[in-house]
């Protein structure tokens, strides 16, 4: 399992499914302690992105600034979509009067934790 918190109430993975076990490429001499880091990196990384989204804002209009790293609460979506998800990737585009960002989310599955989104 993933160490990173559940954004998502529906994951693709059932908790008791062993979905196969293979030495993890760059792995080779490791020490057994490294190697659980580097295998629990890549259960992460792949857990993280089921669910992917993007999309353009207009940072006046949602009045602040998405940062790559964070969390961002998503509405309007629908239920399946509707929830926090994390911010992977953000780019900046500064225009005369305007300022606008394009990114990319990604969360562990679908529907969210809650019923509500905090605005």
């Amino acid at each position: 399992p993933t160490l990173l918190p559940p954004l998502a109430l529906k994951s693709p993975f059932p908790a008791s499914a062993l979905l196969g076990t293979r030495l993890p490429t760059g792995s080779d001499g490791f020490d057994e302690i490294r190697a659980m880091g580097f295998a629990q990196g890549r259960v992460n990384q792949s857990s993280t992105g089921v669910a992917r989204a993007e999309g353009e804002l207009d940072v006046e209009k949602y009045g602040s600034i998405l940062r790559a790293g964070g969390l961002v609460g998503v509405r309007g979506a629908g239920m399946t979509f509707d929830g926090n998800w994390s911010v992977q990737q953000v780019h900046h585009k500064l225009q005369r009067n305007r300022y606008t960002q394009t990114f990319k989310l990604a969360r562990d599955g679908t529907e969210p934790l809650l019923p509500l989104v905090v605005p």
